[in-house]
């Protein structure tokens, strides 16, 4: 690979590392096929910032992500900027993980988005957009947990001096037996 470089000789030792079960050299294998410049297709970009984020590294995989959809390489599905989302949140990078999660909510088919970027903005005391955010995720439904949604509201809807809708929330959560408490 010293004297021709190609990515698909990065991609292909990559995989075979994979295959292995060997996840660091296949981590350092894509790295460096990214450092080089030789990465041109979505699958590349996806498994580095898949194996950076697992291998706790969420900063260079969100940058990772970041340019390959920059580049029109890596699509903004929905899956994808999930993904994108995630690396951000973990890297603590609050304000840039929002930015993701609406353009992820407004393209995804259910609810779980909208309810994610809503418990964003509470992290960071946004009770406003976070009210709106939960609002429109529980209204676009299909919740794997609808009570925590409420809970989140509730207290979205407290710290923004609304008690009645408060309690109407935190009513609805209730009625879940994992939120009765």
């Amino acid at each position: 690979m010293k004297l021709y470089p190609k990515g698909d000789y990065f991609a292909h030792l990559s995989s075979l590392y994979g295959e292995q079960g060997n996840e660091t050299r296949q981590l350092l294998t894509l790295e460096a096929a990214y450092d080089g410049g030789y990465l041109s297709k979505q699958n590349q970009y996806l498994a580095l910032g898949s194996l950076l984020l697992s291998s706790d590294v969420p900063y260079k995989s969100a940058k990772v992500l970041t340019e390959g959809m920059e580049k029109k390489i890596v699509e903004d599905s929905v899956t994808n900027l999930r993904l994108l989302a995630q690396a951000w949140l973990l890297a603590q990078e609050p304000h840039e993980a929002i930015k993701v999660l609406q353009k992820a909510a407004k393209k995804s088919d259910d609810g779980e988005l909208y309810v994610r970027l809503g418990q964003s903005y509470a992290d960071l005391d946004e009770w406003k957009d976070c009210i709106s955010s939960i609002r429109e995720g529980l209204k676009k439904g299909d919740l794997e947990r609808e009570d925590s949604a409420n809970v989140t509201l509730g207290v979205c809807l407290y710290n923004n001096n609304d008690l009645d809708g408060a309690i109407a929330a935190f009513t609805r959560a209730r009625k879940d037996e994992r939120s009765r408490k």
